[in-house]
């Protein structure tokens, strides 16, 4: 999994559909790179409902920790039993909910791997922290492995990562 969402990482970026060129006057924000890939989709769903595409697809610099459908569809079936889906786990819970959670995956300013790693704490626009370290030299924000780091857009940075983090 890890590889193969890589790998489609690595193919978008380097297909330019992605990466931003000094030819293109189309800026590449958050939003737009997940909503261009589908391993985001249920994360996109959770930005609209709460209201957040707005925020994240401005000017201003995020770094944003984004889970995969499958880390939501791994929390869905924690929290709401066997067989949930992300979806379900999105459209059960509350806009307040869902905007807490979101937020706690999202870090003002761009951050590199590096600079994540190399904080104690990383503040969230929940007011909350995350907390990064290396486990057997594989990075970590608090419980979620950052499996592809360093995805630069115009307005910050994006680390993959296998796992919703809750506040």
């Amino acid at each position: 999994m890890k590889s193969c969402l890589t790998l489609a990482l690595a193919t978008l970026l380097s297909a330019g559909n992605l990466a931003p060129t000094m030819a293109s006057s189309h800026r590449i924000t958050i939003v737009d790179a997940a909503a261009g890939d589908p391993n985001f989709s249920t994360l996109v769903a959770a930005v609209v409902k709460a209201g957040l595409v707005d925020t994240l697809d401005g000017r201003r610099q995020f770094t944003v920790f984004a889970p995969t459908n499958t880390a939501f569809d791994t929390a869905a079936e924690a929290i709401l039993g066997t067989g949930s889906t992300g979806i379900d786990l999105v459209n059960a819970l509350s806009v307040y909910e869902l905007t807490d959670i979101l937020l706690f995956h999202v870090s003002p300013g761009r951050r590199l791997s590096g600079d994540v790693l190399g904080s104690e704490r990383v503040r969230t626009m929940n007011k909350d922290f995350l907390f990064p370290s290396l486990q057997g030299g594989v990075p970590f924000i608090n419980n979620a492995e950052i499996v592809v780091p360093d995805l630069q857009v115009d307005n910050g940075v994006i680390h993959v990562i296998d796992a919703v983090l809750l506040p």
